[in-house]
């Protein structure tokens, strides 16, 4: 049975809601892409005294889904990484598609945050 049933707030009246197997089933078959981020701290780590530089994060591919991705921040630095299957996506190419996207971004908000240049006219 994909439904399970569950008290209606409120009331004793019951009504059925989709049971996680044919939720999962239904949004999956409509995706093409799993992504998840791990926030960690925006402070360095240590262990046992040792600084954590970077933590990699790790989403396979749900099945269904064709890529997962994932982003795993700690320290102000970011960690991606891409898991495809390979007959569907190119992994590499589609990371570095991302990676270039992240550039260009970073590039644009940089310039919107610097400060005005003196006018076109001036000497």
């Amino acid at each position: 049975d994909d439904t399970t049933t569950t008290p209606r707030p409120g009331g004793s009246s019951m009504m059925l809601l989709p049971s996680p197997r044919a939720l999962l089933e239904t949004t999956a078959s409509s995706a093409t892409v799993a992504l998840t981020n791990v926030r960690g701290p925006p402070h360095a780590l240590s262990i046992h005294g040792r600084e954590v530089r970077d933590i990699v994060p790790f989403l396979p591919p749900p099945p269904g889904i064709p890529i997962g991705c994932a982003l795993a921040t700690v320290g102000g630095r970011a960690t991606i990484s891409v898991n495809a299957d390979a007959a569907l996506v190119d992994a590499d190419a589609f990371l570095a598609a991302i990676l270039a996207h992240a550039y260009d971004l970073d590039r644009l908000a940089k310039a919107k945050a610097a400060p005005p240049g003196p006018p076109a006219n001036s000497p």
